[in-house]
């Protein structure tokens, strides 16, 4: 009996992971002046509906040079806040 069971090795974690998105692509799916929010990704599908549950968070790889304002839902990296600010954005 033992020997038919498939063998699972290994371990999966319950907590699920979050979305990364990568400055560069929020550089190509906005505008200047945009708001970026777990919706305002899901409706430029950047981030995927089922996905975007577990939450978002922004990665600094990549150059941005637009004014975006960051919603405080989506978490970001310190290097990609320092980036956002520097380009003349903002987080809340």
């Amino acid at each position: 009996m033992v020997e038919r069971l498939k063998k699972v090795r290994g371990f999966k974690s319950r907590n699920a992971k979050k979305v990364v998105v990568k400055l560069e692509k929020l550089e190509k799916s906005f505008k200047d002046g945009d708001v970026v929010s777990i919706k305002s990704l899901i409706e430029s599908k950047v981030v995927d509906k089922n996905f975007a549950k577990n939450g978002v968070k922004i990665l600094s790889s990549g150059k941005i040079t637009k004014k975006l304002s960051i919603s405080k839902e989506i978490l970001l990296s310190q290097s990609a806040k320092d980036a956002i600010i520097k380009a003349g954005g903002k987080t809340e």
